[in-house]
């Protein structure tokens, strides 16, 4: 008999310092970022009452629509506690800051916007969705610490897991693109810790034709990619001392 695969459900000591989901899209026509933020605006205030009008939006809309570095930019944000909604013509970004609510609460969190962003009936093609997980994992040196990841790299003669270094790569996984960046002598401001962080943005463009239906399970697709990513790049020395949970 199969032996059932465990899943991990939580961290006693959690590493996520910023959790962000972002969706890109085609609008059903130009220039719908303020109307889409207006009717978002309207039924999340509770959560996010603080108003900032971005600098790309007083930007001729004709330059944004012809810049892809522009196209795919927030024009207006809203801020509630630890939390930002980013609005633009093409695009809709969740974002949570530390401490993380747990996916459960966090996947309610971007449901209850997306349903928002489809009851407005603007989106014509959803493009991209994407879930970016910045972990802080504690070190106590400025390496980049092959005891506390599995890493293994050289330049030329020298050996990377000696240096201080910052390195990203883009790894293809489960239909994923994963953009896996790794900075060693980092520092949270907040406390004075010294660690690495593990920067994990999985984006999925495929099979979103029949997005808004099959939402659930893409949205539970990237979550477990990204996951996998995080949990493979750990030793397991540093997976126990924070402290699984698993179901």
């Amino acid at each position: 008999m199969t032996q059932k695969k465990r899943v991990l459900k939580a961290l006693a000591t959690d590493t996520i310092v910023e959790s962000i989901f972002e969706i890109r899209f085609q609008g059903t026509q130009s220039n719908i970022g303020d109307i889409l933020s207006g009717l978002i605006y309207q039924k999340h205030k509770l959560d996010y009452p603080n108003i900032e009008k971005l600098p790309i939006s007083h930007l001729p809309v004709q330059l944004i629509d012809m810049d892809p570095s522009l196209r795919y930019q927030a024009t207006n944000k809203f801020t509630g506690n630890k939390t930002v909604l980013l609005i633009g013509g093409n695009v809709l970004t969740v974002s949570k800051h530390s401490p993380y609510e747990g996916w459960t609460n966090f996947k309610k969190r971007i449901n209850k916007c997306l349903a928002t962003l489809d009851e407005t009936k603007l989106v014509k093609k959803v493009e991209r969705i994407a879930l970016r997980y910045t972990n802080f994992v504690p070190a106590d040196n400025k390496i980049i610490g092959k005891d506390k990841i599995l890493f293994s790299g050289t330049l030329g003669k020298f050996d990377l897991t000696k240096s201080i270094c910052h390195v990203r790569t883009e790894v293809i996984f489960n239909d994923c693109l994963n953009i896996v960046q790794v900075t060693s002598n980092a520092e949270l401001t907040a406390d004075k810790r010294a660690g690495i962080i593990l920067d994990i943005d999985t984006q999925l463009t495929k099979d979103l034709s029949n997005f808004w239906s099959d939402k659930s399970k893409l949205l539970e697709k990237i979550h477990s990619v990204e996951k996998e990513i995080f949990l493979s790049i750990l030793t397991n020395e540093t997976l126990q001392k924070l402290g699984p949970t698993w179901s």
